[in-house]
């Protein structure tokens, strides 16, 4: 049998930020004043989250008390919890989440 153990760090050899890199990236770059200006656009639009959603999202961001990686699984449990208003919305912010992480 044979296997390949991977450690912690091993996707930085490929170009894959660690996680304390997207931190700062995550938290230098998306501040509660830009994500619900962003929103207000978007709700012009039609298109927006639930400011709901937003408050509690944003209140994540200001505490700073989840990197990256817990961020991302509070959203996903949220998105998949049936008993939640406006899970679609968790979901959504999960998905640009994913999306600005891949962009980085």
């Amino acid at each position: 049998m044979r296997g390949l153990l991977v450690e912690a760090g091993f996707s930085l050899e490929f170009g894959m930020p660690l996680v304390s890199q997207l931190d700062e990236e995550i938290y230098g770059q998306l501040t509660p004043e830009k994500i619900c200006s962003y929103n207000n656009k978007q709700l012009f639009l039609g298109t927006g989250f639930n400011k709901n959603v937003i408050e509690e999202f944003t209140e994540k961001l200001v505490k700073k008390s989840l990197n990256y990686e817990q961020l991302m699984g509070w959203l996903q449990t949220k998105s998949l919890n049936n008993n939640i208003e406006n899970r679609e919305d968790f979901y959504n912010i999960y998905v640009l989440m994913l999306d600005i992480s891949l962009s980085s």
